[in-house]
């Protein structure tokens, strides 16, 4: 309590928050990224929490940090985020910027600065988190939210993503009443994975001691109060604050019977204009907006002051700066509990009239927050027909904006519907496409049997539906139907009959429905019709002038020619889907295809240039505030940096990963990926099991999964569960894409190679599988993918056939190896290793001792340790020896062999290495080695960097 008396009782409490508070406001140590922290304040009704949080507020600000506060409401839907906004909003406002220079990613908060185009507004989670990052970046930010256990699914979403990943000096103060957090409460499991999360610390606020509620007493009546009196308060208020200061000013001996009682006594002695007023605000909830309050109470503006100022005297409004509020949340039920059904109807109907001329005007955010709030007004109201009116255009709001309540809203009109006539003409919208958005709002939600019975309900309605566009609109919805086990509609009838009833003229709906058709092509692994699919959508949406609808399609165009091998082609489509959603304002689409992008050029062998347009659509999209499409260029640049073994810059990459706002199960496959990098293969096995056992979309099976499972269980010796893997993977039907065909006889024949060692019988059916799927790879191998990933992957089953046939593999092996090498150390290590070991067998033996050691010291220089063990392994049977520790020196280069640096000193002068082995009478697959050795020792990126290395140190 700035410049009052200090907080009773919480002394240790407060220090905590110091200390949370200076370590928010200080700089962190060189190359430490700042880190936020959430303090959760928990404890009954009454005890406290909403006092100590604002103490702490007053705190921050001494402390350098800017704060706000946010008020989670007690409704069962609401304005998402709206505890969130409200928090940030009084951040900026409390900054004082001169007009204009609002940070961008914070500038749509303020009511003036919303961006009205739908396109623009991207999720409204990754919009939060972005803003809070640049406003917490440029000065520390405190922020409270209050009344978790209330927190509507996209509050509780916020809080833990912040708390999970942001980087930002930011210190969240989070209450929640511990005696609300029963079974039933929604909140409760949210709040529970909140306190275990490593950012949180928890504080269970105790009731106050006798010595607190004695000093209480005495600022409350300015005397002490009496061995008699404190006893009986505190055997009466449990030490609850709230409760024992009730009890304590109660005059004589009229003590409540109840706390409602007791708590509604304040409103007792008001006059009865403001009782009226006090009445009117109870039912909009416990934070009191007064320019609404007003134009729902109809009072002049000097009549409206003189009652608020009679709340505010009586301690049943309170107020904090510009804010106001009931005194306590339960003051406020006390009140609303008391109000008769025909009075609480008519209340509610004060505030329809007024929230109906605000949700029509103002820009996109503000009408869609006064339309969620008009919806629950007027549906208290007993006003059916504007519920279900603003239920549906909040529900379209939401999921333009990405958050989770859409489907609420949706849902919740369409409980209305029956009640409404000409409901459809009201909304803008059918019951069925209502329905069928609804089902698509909630695709990441994982909710299988909600989003199954809400498309049910639309193609049940769809029989009504006379409007041939929104028929086809919501049979596209359908077509993405991801769901295999219980269909709501055969996806393929679905797409067929979107078609049919768009057709005619070319139109946004039917180019969408081109587009499912391409995709659910993808689905069935037919490349070539959903190229055809694609391509067809993409004309019809320039004929109708839709470029979100072309940038759709060409995103499963890029899809279709990947997967048929043509890359140079998907990535010229990729670049084409960024420019179209750069030119339709549509930063999200835009920076997500920019991510894809990176990846294909990954995919492609061209590392830097990936890494370089994923390191600039991640900063891009920060800038934007979109989270979403940031971590998705994060996941690119993470991938790269696995196969470079540059693994302890992977972890901090990884990490930002855990947002919410990503999806799970990819975060779960670069963890995989990057623990068996490290050689952590129990927790890689651990976090690949929840993988499998989600079994998302089974039909999707990806080679990427067969193959990142089939190397675990090799690495582990689990042969059998190896060849399982493969069995999953090439089990499928056929498929028409030459370079999944390369992957999937890598799978086999690798799994076949180690079946074979093991002393196992090879299945028939895989061993004839993979030879199919090498001869397809083999057939539809072209130039335009004869030097990407997947060429590695056939030249590595090439080479695993060889030995399964008993033939000598040296060659395919030193394809391998050279093929694999412009991906990086790690990537290479595998056709490496086998590399030296084939050598060895083949009785070449001065070779393999080369390239074993070789890999043994990359494998321990990057700390892939599985690959390091295997070497030392292969070593000790080999006969080879290897050094007893790894080389030191005084600094990287010191650690170099004779042999590596002559080679350096060829390449710091620009040598190829065809160049270098020419020079040094070596093949140019161990040239390539040496080179791959070198940069891994020296921890740089590429051959240029080993080369300025080495001008710096005059090793030339």
């Amino acid at each position: 309590m700035s410049g009052g008396a200090p907080l009773i009782g919480r002394e240790s409490e407060l220090a905590l928050a110091d200390r949370l508070l200076r370590s928010a406001a200080t700089s962190p140590a060189a190359g430490d990224p700042p880190q936020a922290s959430t303090l959760l304040v928990v404890g009954d009704a009454g005890v406290g929490k909403t006092t100590l949080a604002r103490a702490i507020l007053d705190h921050a600000r001494h402390h350098g940090l800017t704060g706000g506060i946010g008020h989670c409401l007690d409704l069962a839907t609401g304005a998402p985020f709206a505890p969130v906004t409200e928090a940030l909003r009084q951040v900026v406002e409390s900054r004082g910027y001169p007009e204009g220079s609002v940070p961008a990613a914070a500038r749509w908060l303020l009511p003036d600065g919303i961006d009205n185009d739908a396109s623009a507004a991207g999720n409204l989670l990754e919009r939060l988190l972005g803003a809070t990052a640049v406003l917490a970046l440029e000065q520390p930010v405190a922020l409270v939210i209050e009344d978790l256990h209330w927190s509507d699914r996209s509050t509780m979403d916020y809080v833990v993503a912040l708390t999970h990943t942001s980087r930002a000096p930011v210190l969240l103060v989070v209450t929640s009443r511990s005696d609300d957090l029963t079974t039933s409460n929604p909140g409760r499991s949210g709040i529970s994975a909140l306190s275990l999360s490593p950012g949180t610390t928890r504080l269970s606020l105790p009731p106050l001691t006798a010595a607190g509620v004695a000093e209480l007493g005495y600022r409350r009546l300015g005397r002490p109060l009496s061995a008699s009196e404190l006893d009986a308060i505190m055997t009466r208020s449990g030490g609850n604050p709230l409760y024992a200061e009730e009890i304590m000013t109660a005059p004589g001996d009229r003590v409540p019977s109840s706390l409602q009682d007791l708590l509604l006594r304040h409103v007792v002695g008001l006059s009865a204009s403001a009782a009226a007023l006090v009445r009117l605000a109870s039912v909009d909830g416990p934070v009191i907006d007064l320019d609404l309050l007003r134009d729902a109470s109809g009072l002049d503006t000097a009549t409206f002051e003189a009652l608020t100022r009679e709340a505010l005297a009586a301690n049943v409004f309170t107020r904090h700066g510009d804010q106001f509020a009931f005194r306590h949340v339960l003051l406020r039920d006390a009140v609303e509990d008391g109000l008769l059904p025909s009075e609480r109807q008519a209340l509610h109907g004060a505030y329809v009239g007024v929230l109906r001329e605000r949700a029509e005007v103002g820009p996109a955010a503000a009408r869609w927050r006064a339309n969620a709030a008009l919806a629950e007004h007027a549906a208290a109201a007993e006003d059916p027909a504007t519920a279900l009116v603003s239920h549906v255009k909040a529900g379209l709001a939401a999921k333009q904006h990405g958050v989770p309540e859409a489907a609420d809203h949706l849902e919740s009109a369409l409980a209305i519907w029956p009640r409404v006539p000409n409901a459809a003409e009201l909304a803008g919208i059918t019951d069925a496409e209502a329905a069928a958005v609804a089902a698509e709002s909630l695709v990441r939600s994982g909710e299988v049997e909600r989003i199954q019975r809400l498309l049910r309900q639309a193609l049940d309605r769809l029989e009504y539906v006379t409007d041939p566009l929104a028929a086809s609109r919501v049979l596209t919805i359908v077509v993405y139907d991801w769901n295999d086990r219980d269909r709501a509609m055969d996806t393929s009838a679905a797409a067929d009959r979107a078609i049919a009833l768009a057709s005619g003229h070319p139109s946004r709906e039917l180019a969408d429905a081109w587009g499912a058709k391409a995709v659910m092509h993808l689905r069935h692994l037919e490349y070539m019709e959903a190229l055809d699919a694609g391509t067809n959508a993409i004309a019809i949406a320039r004929q109708a002038r839709s470029e979100l609808a072309e940038y759709e399609a060409q995103i499963s165009t890029v899809q279709a020619l990947h997967q048929l091998g043509r890359l140079p082609a998907a990535r010229a489509a990729m670049r084409a889907a960024v420019a179209l959603a750069e030119h339709a304002a549509a930063p999200g689409a835009a920076l997500t295809a920019q991510a894809l992008l990176a990846g294909e050029l990954i995919s492609a062998g061209l590392l830097d240039e990936g890494c370089a347009l994923a390191r600039q659509a991640e900063d891009a999209a920060h800038r934007e505030g979109l989270v979403l499409p940031a971590n998705l260029n994060v996941e690119q640049e993470l991938k790269a940096l696995i196969w470079q073994g540059r693994l302890a810059e992977a972890r901090p990459r990884l990490e930002v990963l855990t947002s919410s706002a990503y999806p799970e199960r990819r975060r779960r496959w670069r963890a995989v990926e990057l623990l068996m990098a490290e050689g952590d293969l129990d927790r890689a096995l651990a976090m690949e099991e929840l993988t499998i056992e989600e079994n998302f979309a089974p039909h999707l099976f990806a080679p990427a999964d067969a193959l990142r499972r089939v190397e675990l269980f090799e690495q582990l010796g689990n042969v059998a569960r190896e060849l399982d893997a493969a069995e999953q993977l090439l089990n499928r039907a056929g498929s028409q894409s030459p370079v999944h065909a390369a992957v999937m006889a890598r799978c086999g024949l690798q799994s076949l190679r180690a079946a074979t060692k093991a002393g196992l019988e090879a299945p028939v059916a895989l061993a004839e599988a993979s030879d199919r799927a090498l001869t397809a790879a083999h057939h539809g191998l072209t130039d335009d993918w004869a030097g990407s990933e997947y060429a590695v992957h056939l030249a590595m089953a090439d080479g695993y056939a060889a030995r399964i046939e008993g033939r000598s593999a040296v060659e395919e092996w030193s394809r391998a190896v050279e093929l694999a090498t412009p991906f990086g150390v790690l990537f290479a290590l595998r056709p490496q290793l086998e590399y030296s070991l084939e050598q060895l067998r083949q009785g070449e033996r001065d070779a393999g001792k080369e390239h074993l050691v070789a890999v043994w010291r990359l494998a321990e220089t990057i700390g892939a340790r599985w690959f390091a063990q295997r070497a030392t392994a292969e070593a000790r049977r080999h006969r080879v020896p290897l050094p007893v520790t790894a080389e030191q020196g005084s600094g990287p280069i010191d650690r170099l062999t004779a042999r590596e640096h002559d080679v350096l000193d060829l390449l710091a002068r620009g040598a190829t290495n065809r160049a270098i082995a020419r020079t040094l009478f070596i093949s140019e697959r161990t040239s390539a080695l040496h080179v791959s050795n070198i940069l891994a020792k020296l921890g740089v990126a590429n051959r240029g960097e080993a080369a300025a290395m080495a001008r710096r140190t005059n090793n030339t």
